[in-house]
């Protein structure tokens, strides 16, 4: 497989990763149901939190990857890296 080849594949396990990511930070809340308000109510009531997030395009790990992909010199510990944050990515978007 050429570079460029690799290189759009890789873009595209990372861009399906994402919305991955995406779609499980998009949760509804329940509806409150009782009349006095309790513990729970407090907690929603209160606005969501926000996460600053970036894109794994972005992280260091994949542009080492990238580079080395490019020169077709892929070192063992660089692989192991990229499929380590890839991993992560899974877990949190499996939640």
């Amino acid at each position: 497989m050429s570079g460029t080849g690799a290189n759009q594949r890789l873009d595209d396990l990372l861009t399906r990763l994402e919305e991955m990511l995406a779609r499980t930070g998009k949760a509804e809340s329940g509806k409150q149901n009782a009349q006095t308000p309790d513990a729970i109510d407090q907690v929603l009531s209160v606005p969501p939190r926000v996460t600053n997030t970036r894109s794994l395009r972005d992280h260091a790990v994949v542009q080492k990857f990238r580079e080395e992909m490019l020169t077709g010199l892929i070192q063992v510990d660089t692989a192991h890296q990229l499929l380590g944050l890839i991993g992560e990515a899974m877990k949190l978007a499996m939640v």
